[in-house]
């Protein structure tokens, strides 16, 4: 009967120590996720800020669509000073 007993006292310190690192791996992984949890739970609150506040959304979606729209303008005569500098270079 003891060694009965004894092994039921290995097995459960084997278990206990199975049970210890799974809660190590379990810890390791949430920690990893929890900086990325932390980034959604972010865009969640944004997202949540906005919806109440119509105003500020539109006027926020407007003003970025003025800036990009000119952007091609801007890139548009950046070329061609470019284009300019390197026909004038050409020519010399």
């Amino acid at each position: 009967m003891s060694t009965h007993k004894a092994e039921l006292r290995q097995r459960r310190m084997d278990l206990a120590l199975r049970a210890q690192a799974q809660r190590q791996t379990i810890a390791d992984s949430a920690a990893q996720l929890q900086s990325r949890l932390q980034w959604a739970e972010i865009g969640f609150f944004a997202a949540r800020f906005l919806r109440a506040r119509p105003v500020l959304t539109v006027t926020g979606a407007s003003l970025l669509w003025r800036t990009t729209r000119n952007r091609p303008l801007s890139w548009a005569s950046g070329l061609i000073a470019v284009w300019g500098l390197l026909t004038i270079v050409r020519r010399r």
